[in-house]
């Protein structure tokens, strides 16, 4: 693409530039289908019958396991991605405590740019994280938690469950569907 633009007239030239140089990254539909996005929107929105659909941009593998191996508390993957890929709405809020210790933060509730939540909270057993979109594909949103959570030890239960093969300890994903939002459910814990 052209940093800039010539505009010819009769013995009169402009030239403008800009140092804004157009980034971009690629985003998968639910069709397979990779399509070029601005970084600096985040998504593409396309318009289909009237209907403004929603695209997450590509999961960069390496990219996420290379943030998650290198920091010392590990921040979840899902939570990494969001914040390599959609600016942060304020700061943290509704931090929540662990039940036994009134200053032990446990969790928290992070709003991103086109009403993106992040929520974290420790339980008894375990922790669950939710991540709450604006309406995804049901393919499209299957192929974020797998590019992000994949391990040799899940599997798709059915459409909507990505869960542990033998049952037991481990991290559950549910994927709720609805006319204005997509949930991913995650429980981690035995």
């Amino acid at each position: 693409m052209k940093n800039c633009i010539y505009i010819s007239f009769i013995l009169l030239g402009f030239a403008c530039s800009s140092s804004n140089t157009e980034q971009t990254k690629n985003a998968i539909t639910s069709d397979s289908t990779i399509v070029e996005l601005d970084t600096n929107l985040g998504v593409v929105e396309n318009q289909n019958n009237g209907r403004v659909n929603f695209i997450l941009p590509r999961v960069d593998t390496a990219l996420i396991n290379n943030l998650y191996f290198q920091q010392e508390r590990k921040l979840d993957k899902g939570y990494l991605y969001l914040t390599s890929n959609f600016n942060k709405i304020g700061e943290k809020d509704s931090i929540f405590y662990h039940p036994d210790c009134d200053t032990c933060e446990c969790g928290y509730l992070q709003k991103f740019q086109y009403g993106i939540l992040y929520k974290e909270r420790c339980l008894e057993s375990g922790i669950q994280i939710i991540y709450e979109f604006p309406t995804l594909k049901s393919n499209d949103i299957r192929q974020w938690v797998e590019a992000l959570f994949f391990t040799v030890n899940h599997i798709w239960e059915d459409q909507n469950n990505y869960v542990e093969k033998e049952g037991g300890a481990g991290c559950y994903y549910q994927i709720i569907q609805s006319d204005s939002k997509t949930v991913v459910d995650v429980y981690c814990g035995c």
